[in-house]
């Protein structure tokens, strides 16, 4: 084992080839001004992921009425929440009353044989 410390091993070659410049930085010392500035970026940071959990309440809170059809669209691999928002946002809750059948969209989609 390459580094350990209470809640982290590192075993990876990727993280491995790493450590020494890793080990540098957190032995560095920061003077008033470089740490305020990273003070203040860690603070927008912070009320980036603030906001971002926000809108991210908002946007839930829009397809309240569409969770069954949002957890069925999640059962499709590589679909997870906001690809679910984003197709349900895009054909609507009811897509056959929207599109007639199945055909025509995966016609609209682009994903008709022959599409290429």
């Amino acid at each position: 084992m390459l580094f350990q410390s209470d809640n982290l091993t590192f075993n990876t070659w990727h993280v491995r080839r790493k450590l020494e410049p890793l080990a540098l930085a957190l032995e560095a010392r920061l003077d008033r001004d470089a740490a305020w500035r990273l003070g203040e970026l860690l603070a927008d940071h912070d009320a980036l992921v603030r906001r971002v959990e926000r809108l991210d309440r908002r946007v839930e809170a829009g397809f309240a009425g569409c969770e069954r059809q949002l957890n069925l669209m999640e059962t499709i691999p590589g679909i997870r929440r906001a690809s679910a928002h984003a197709i349900l946002a895009e054909i609507g809750p009811d897509p056959a009353g929207e599109f007639g059948s199945a055909a025509n969209l995966a016609s609209w989609a682009g994903l008709c044989p022959g599409n290429d």
